[in-house]
């Protein structure tokens, strides 16, 4: 056998676990080898040790103590989180809602100074030489404005809910509406106001 072995066997030959023949072999060892010696003398100061010392241990109503403290440390744990959590929360809620009071302040702000300049294009003050016209629903946004550069006529309002266009001519009215006629395939109806 080798020493490894017999290292090996050493905490049971401490213990007086070991069979006949293995308590014979690890204790010829022992005579033989003074290193061995020395590793089974520090063995068995640990093991002498390891059993004087008593372990003492809380009882039932310590276990009891212990079990609550730790509840208790658990639950106070989870309300912090909670709390910070909540916090944090309300945190966003609060910057969320200031930038809405900002945003909704600029905007009315903005609303009130752009009321004195700004004048919808369907507003009822008609403008004069201002002629109606209704494009067929095939009609191509090219050929829309061919037609009013031929015609030197600007869309001015529209188009309604019907599809109507409000065209004033750059020139003369009446020419104008005789070149917007001149397209009946794409323009369904022209009228002056």
């Amino acid at each position: 056998m080798t020493d490894k072995y017999i290292i090996e066997l050493l905490p049971w030959y401490i213990n007086n676990t070991l069979d006949e023949d293995e308590n014979r072999m690890v204790a010829e060892a022992l005579e033989k080898d003074d290193d061995l010696k020395k590793e089974y003398e520090l063995l068995k100061s640990i093991s002498t040790a390891m059993k004087t010392d008593e372990i003492q241990t809380p009882g039932e109503i310590g276990l009891a103590r212990l079990k609550r403290s730790m509840k208790t440390s658990t639950q106070s744990s989870h309300l912090t989180e909670q709390k910070n959590s909540t916090a944090t929360r309300w945190k966003f809620a609060a910057i969320a809602a200031s930038l809405l009071l900002i945003v909704q302040v600029s905007f009315t702000l903005n609303q009130t100074s752009e009321q004195e300049y700004y004048q919808p294009l369907g507003s009822e003050k008609k403008l004069q030489d201002t002629i109606v016209v209704t494009f067929s629903p095939t009609a191509t946004e090219q050929q829309i404005r061919e037609i009013l550069l031929a015609s030197h006529a600007q869309i001015v309002d529209g188009p309604s809910a019907a599809g109507i266009y409000s065209v004033r001519s750059t020139t003369d009215i009446d020419l104008t509406i005789e070149t917007l006629q001149t397209y009946s395939e794409v323009i369904t109806h022209v009228q002056s106001e």
